[in-house]
């Protein structure tokens, strides 16, 4: 081997994984996207956008996406417009679920900790008083909590269930399928698997000044 030359050892590039998410309707012009504490967000961070074929496109890894589940994304352009955009957590329900409704999801502090990880609440609704249910992702299994709704006839409940953001963000990225399973007081079961995904939509009007 010669000697005096260098020994160069050349290390693969790593890149976390990401959602890559088409934004419609966003500005042509050069555009700043971050989070911004001021804005509701855990952190000051800026967000990687692209542009293919003259549409915008936002890179969320894990931890950027779940806490951009809990505040807004700002969008400041050179041109001095200014958006806000919202990362909004949804399921996408393979079926059906008979005699049992989603009723709602919402973002939710884990905390009075502002950095701490926030929680995508789930709600649904039965026709029959519900005994228990379950939200499994991945690995994890997640316990609703029942509750009865009142005056509905035939004993209707509410089961809500608290997923972590981060959770939630990593199995949007990764494309994974949640199992939720209710049953009933009278031990019949009801499931349908759900894909946990994320909605990015600009709020609003740009707000551009001459």
């Amino acid at each position: 081997m010669p000697h005096g030359l260098p020994l160069l050892f050349l290390l693969p590039i790593v890149t976390a994984p990401a959602l890559t998410s088409r934004l419609e309707n966003a500005p042509q012009t050069a555009t700043t996207y971050e989070l911004r504490t001021d804005l509701g967000c855990a952190r000051d961070k800026p967000i990687a956008s692209s542009m293919k074929g003259g549409e915008v496109y936002l890179s969320l890894p894990e931890a950027d996406l779940a806490d951009a589940f809990a505040c807004v994304i700002s969008a400041s352009g050179e041109d001095e417009s200014t958006s806000e955009i919202a990362v909004s957590p949804e399921l996408d329900f393979a079926q059906r679920i008979d005699d049992v409704r989603f009723d709602s999801i919402a973002v939710a502090a884990g905390s009075f900790d502002p950095t701490a990880d926030s929680i995508i609440r789930v709600a649904f609704v039965t026709q029959t008083p519900a005994h228990s249910a379950t939200f499994d992702l991945e690995a994890t299994t997640y316990r609703a909590l029942v509750t009865e709704l009142e005056p509905y006839e035939g004993g209707a409940s509410r089961v809500t269930f608290e997923i972590p953001a981060r959770a939630w963000a990593h199995a949007v990225i990764e494309r994974k399928s949640a199992h939720i399973a209710v049953r009933d007081e009278a031990n019949k079961l009801y499931d349908v698997d759900a894909s946990p995904i994320a909605r990015v939509e600009i709020l609003g009007e740009l707000d551009e000044h001459d």
